[in-house]
């Protein structure tokens, strides 16, 4: 390397120096710069207010800050709209028709240098973000950096707080509040015409009502049935039952009977006597009479010991009590029908009214829903009003989730050109070049440098060498063997 570099020791001189007088140009010769710098700090101290149809609830913990919403920062403080307005204030309210051509090519000049020496930069591992403006006048770089800075922080409001936002939810809010009002009177209205304070309570009552009719008439048909096969049993007994019954027998015997039947059947045989006198035996009048005294023998002597019985009676107790039993039977039985009639008259105008009371729910349920959606509408919208005339407090105070951790500074120190630290750089930077010189013209020459290259190129053993003298001396060296 070292004879490399005598070798090529022109080239490296000339790479060296001019390197130096480069830097020592941009050192003596440029002007100087000064910066103003300023730290941003990124939190979450207040979030953003989203506008949106739903409830949005505040988080209970400020989430961490991530990488995404620094960087988004970063992009609008060195947005389009954010530049314009620091270097023409003003700018984006004009339009563009109306703006001349060199009014707009200087601007974008402006805008354009501007970016040029706006450095913005993520601290890395914080939340802090460093911007950093240079300029030639100290004084130029901390009035631009603040008013950057009040333009970022003007963009920051619009953006979390649209104009307009506290009278949208102020009109809403007072809109669905006199929905809601309307809504309650309608249903008020509605349960004082008919008399319903709770349709649940109602329902439940009613059902209750034709559950109790319900059972009563199953149990009047079971004692209808009841008492009918009662009714039919007692006719059975009745039927069967004498009314009365013997209570004295008195016996008499039957001497006046006996007697009428001896003087009659000594008439009858008186009689024979005559006939027998008058007629033949055969004759028929004489039969007759003979029939006749035979049956008045058989029946006198039938009735030798017969008595007359005198017999008293009295109403059948057994009897009476099962027709008292009946009597009472029909009466209950006619009073558990009539009871059946009214219940089942009664069952049907409970089903009517619960009929009624099903449609009426439908019209209820409605109602109460138009109340709930307008009420629900109203509290959310309630919310987003208190929720933006907070956050009108918070702009008017500054409190964004970007806080200025330093502001702009100023110093007289300039930051370019630094006469030490750029002169050691240009120092190692003209040795690196010079050093890279030798190098590109080393691998580029074709030329035997030294007795290892040709012994290398040659493939044989080296016996001696010449060296290359310069013209010069070979021509001093003949004009001496000439004289």
């Amino acid at each position: 390397m070292l004879e490399a570099l005598i070798r090529q020791r022109y080239v490296f001189l000339s790479v060296f120096f001019t390197v130096l007088a480069l830097g020592a140009v941009y050192i003596f010769g440029s002007h100087k710069k000064y910066a103003s710098r300023m730290e941003l700090l990124v939190q979450n101290a207040r979030s953003e207010q989203v506008i949106t149809a739903g409830r949005s609830e505040a988080p209970a913990t400020a989430a961490e800050v991530s990488e995404e919403e620094i960087n988004s920062e970063i992009e609008l403080l060195q947005s389009a709209d954010v530049l314009d307005e620091v270097i023409d204030p003003g700018w984006s309210k004009t339009s563009p028709s109306q703006r001349p051509l060199d009014e707009q090519q200087r601007h974008e000049g402006a805008v354009g240098s501007l970016q040029d020496n706006l450095a913005v930069t993520p601290i890395r591992k914080s939340h802090v973000i460093s911007v950093q403006l240079v300029s030639r006048d100290p004084h130029q770089s901390t009035l631009v950096l603040k008013k950057l800075l009040d333009v970022f922080l003007q963009k920051k409001l619009q953006i979390n707080h649209p104009a307009g936002a506290s009278q949208l939810f102020d009109q809403e809010a007072e809109r669905y509040r006199l929905q809601w009002q309307r809504a309650e009177q309608a249903l008020s209205s509605f349960q004082q015409q008919n008399g319903i304070v709770s349709i649940t309570e109602q329902e439940g009552g009613l059902q209750k009502q034709l559950f109790d009719a319900d059972t009563q008439l199953r149990d009047a048909n079971v004692e209808i049935s009841e008492l009918t096969h009662k009714v039919t049993a007692d006719n059975d007994q009745l039927q069967a039952l004498p009314s009365r019954r013997p209570t004295h027998e008195t016996a008499i015997p039957a001497s006046g009977s006996i007697d009428q039947l001896r003087t009659r059947l000594s008439e009858l045989n008186l009689s024979r006597t005559e006939l027998v006198s008058k007629y033949k035996p055969g004759d028929r009048l004489i039969l007759q009479v003979d029939e006749q005294i035979a049956q008045v023998e058989a029946t006198l002597k039938n009735m030798n010991g017969s008595y007359y019985a005198e017999t008293s009676t009295d109403i059948n107790p057994t009897w009476q009590a099962v027709e008292q039993d009946l009597s009472s039977t029909r009466t209950r039985l006619e009073g558990v029908s009539g009871r059946r009639h009214e219940l089942a008259d009664q069952i049907t105008r409970l089903n009517s009214r619960l009929g009624n009371t099903e449609e009426q729910t439908q019209e209820l349920n409605a109602l109460q829903r138009r109340v709930a959606e307008t009420e629900a509408n109203y509290q959310v919208y309630a919310q987003k009003r208190d929720e933006s005339h907070m956050t009108d407090v918070l702009d008017e105070h500054q409190l964004l989730n970007v806080a200025v951790a330093q502001a702009p500074t100023f110093s007289l120190s300039p930051v370019r050109p630094r006469p030490k630290k750029d002169g050691l750089l240009t120092f190692l930077t003209a040795v690196f070049l010079g050093g890279f010189g030798v190098f590109l013209v080393e691998n580029s020459r074709s030329t035997i440098a030294d007795d290892s290259e040709l012994e290398a190129v040659a493939r044989y053993p080296l016996l001696a060498s010449v060296p290359v003298r310069s013209r010069l001396d070979a021509n001093s060296h003949v004009d001496d063997l000439l004289a």
